[in-house]
Formats: C-alpha cells, structure tokens, sequence
C-alpha cells in the first residue's frame, strides 16, 4: 500500500527537484513547450493558459498529498518536470514520466532527477513498482530508464512498456 505523504523537495549534487509553483508557469512554459515528450491532452505546456491550469491543479493536488508533478531546476532555472501519476495504491503502483528542456538534454540531468523521484517513491511513498511507458523512438527517454534500471516487458499501443522495482533500481544506481 501506498504511503500518501506531501511531495518535498529533493536535492541532488547539481539539481533542486522541486514541486511546482503556480508562480512558474512562465518560466515553465517558456522552458517547456514544444519539448515533444507529451501528445495530446498530456501536453502540460501546451500553452500559457494550460500551463497556469496545470500548475493550480497540480497545488491542489500538493495538499492533499495527490500529485507528485515535480520541477527540475538548474542554476535557478526551471529545465524539465519529474512526475509520478496514475497510482494504484492497493497494488503500490503508480508510473513515471519525464520531459527536459530540448536544450539541457544529454548532460545527465534527466537521469540524476529521475533517480531522485524514484529513491524517493521507493523510500518515502513505499511504492512497490514503478510503470513508464515510453515511445520506442525517443531515445533519450529509453536511455533515461536504462539508466535507473527499468525493463522493457512489452509493447502496447505503440509504446513501450517498462516496469521498475526497487532491488531493479539499487543494482542500477550510481
């Protein structure tokens, strides 16, 4: 079962993870749209107005301990967005995604947020799985989970679906 606690902020050695503030979502957006990573109604940044909608929603959802919608910063910069949705607590579920600026990319910082969501869903929130589904063209995006560990099982839909348990993601840690 899932532990349903408020997000907190994570640090790693060049990183702030940390959840997203209403007041973000111009720099957010500017960092953030036209990324590709998220189709459709996932389009956090789609716009101005749907990033100011989605950063009040994901507020609300901080208080009520049900939305871990984090923001990656660099140098005091807004660069990317680690997030766990899509929770099953009975099962201790729930996946994982992640989007970087176009320009901060290959440099790590993906992975080196990414594994911090992660210890921290592991650690933190007892979640006993993780889930990523990720399109099979994205290359970053299938470096980022080898990185952490996680094990692609199948195909559906077009994507890639990997799962991610906690000895998976210790043996993998750097």
């Amino acid at each position: 079962m899932i532990e349903r606690i408020s997000p907190e902020p994570l640090e790693t050695k060049r990183l702030l993870i940390r959840p997203f503030e209403e007041a973000d979502a111009d720099e957010a957006y500017a960092a953030l749209s036209g990324t590709g990573g998220y189709d459709g109604d996932l389009a956090p940044f789609a716009t101005l107005k749907s990033t100011r909608e989605n950063l009040s929603a994901w507020s609300k959802g901080y208080k009520n301990a049900t939305c871990y919608t984090y923001a990656v910063v660099f140098g005091g910069r807004i660069i990317g967005l680690v997030d766990l949705h899509g929770f099953i607590d009975a099962n201790g579920v729930c996946s994982l995604g992640y989007l970087l600026a176009e320009n901060m990319r290959g440099s790590g910082y993906a992975s080196e947020a990414v594994r911090a969501v992660v210890k921290f869903a592991f650690d933190k929130l007892k979640v006993d799985m993780i889930t990523l589904y990720i399109n099979p063209n994205n290359l970053n995006s299938v470096r980022v989970a080898a990185a952490i560990g996680a094990r692609k099982l199948d195909q559906i839909n077009g994507q890639d679906f990997y799962i991610l348990i906690p000895s998976m993601f210790r043996r993998n840690r750097r």
